[in-house]
């Protein structure tokens, strides 16, 4: 049987192929956010996908903004018409990273890279979230959402209605941009959230006053939605975290510094690959 395990973030997609005992894995530098991606842009990247590794018996994925069912369908229906043989078997980034970890198994979960979400099963199969609703109206904490309070500050100080932070000329370098009037081009970009989202790191790298108030405000709103969940599933030990702003020891020592005695690992292991095991097995 040959198994497709897919992780589909909104900055990357990686992907294992099983057969048998062979295994091969790749990462392809395009996101798939379903609050924002293209059906075109979709049918573009599973059709290099299927050239690249031929068509599976079974696909198992987890996607960037699939926490609705009409999103699913979606992408589902394009699926089945890249993979007219497949058993296709989609969920959410979030209800993936928590299959990968715990396997139907209660336990929470953070997911921080694009965007941000918080998501948890009790005991009894119950489900619950918070946040995750999309870039337009959610993900605070998220790289998408620094990114983008930075650069709304830095037009705030361009109309002289907000004070200067050495932050905006690292932006400013970051994109190869002459003047501040110009970062607003970057919504015209085809992957723009990628785009945006990319500064987070930079910024973290080196946080200046007005990066650590921002940081601040968005941990805070994720360590809300966090105990939200874990007071639902009655957790009182763990939380696991995921996504590249994690990688940050300064976005994570910050996100840590509002939890007492509780115990948050971050978690490294490769979803595409944990998913496309468990149906082997």
């Amino acid at each position: 049987m040959i198994v497709f395990g897919i992780d589909a973030g909104g900055s990357n997609l990686r992907v294992t192929k099983l057969d048998n005992s062979k295994i091969e894995q790749k990462k392809y530098k395009t996101g798939i956010n379903l609050t924002a991606v293209k059906k075109e842009d979709i049918y573009k990247i599973f059709n290099v996908l299927k050239k690249d590794f031929g068509e599976p018996d079974v696909l198992t994925g987890c996607f960037s903004g699939g926490g609705h069912p009409k999103r699913i369908i979606f992408l589902k229906e394009i699926l089945e018409d890249i993979f007219k043989n497949t058993k296709l078997e989609l969920m959410s980034d979030i209800e993936g990273l928590h299959k990968a970890i715990f396997n139907n198994n209660k336990g929470a979960v953070v997911i921080c890279g694009t965007g941000s979400i918080v998501y948890g099963k009790d005991s009894n199969q119950n489900t619950f979230r918070a946040g995750g609703w999309g870039h337009l109206f959610d993900d605070e904490g998220s790289g998408y959402w620094i990114s983008a309070q930075i650069i709304n500050k830095s037009l705030k100080y361009r109309d002289r209605i907000h004070g200067y932070d050495e932050i905006f000329e690292k932006l400013l370098e970051f994109y190869n941009f002459n003047d501040i009037e110009s970062l607003v081009n970057l919504q015209m970009e085809k992957d723009f959230k990628a785009k945006i989202s990319s500064f987070t790191k930079v910024a973290l790298s080196n946080p200046t006053p007005l990066v650590d108030k921002i940081v601040e405000e968005g941990t805070k709103i994720l360590y809300e939605k966090s105990k939200i969940i874990l007071n639902k599933i009655e957790e009182e030990n763990d939380l696991y975290l995921y996504g590249s702003l994690f990688n940050s020891e300064y976005y994570l020592n910050k996100f840590k510094s509002k939890f007492n005695n509780f115990n948050l690992k971050v978690f490294n292991g490769e979803i595409d690959k944990i998913l496309a095991e468990l149906i082997i097995v």
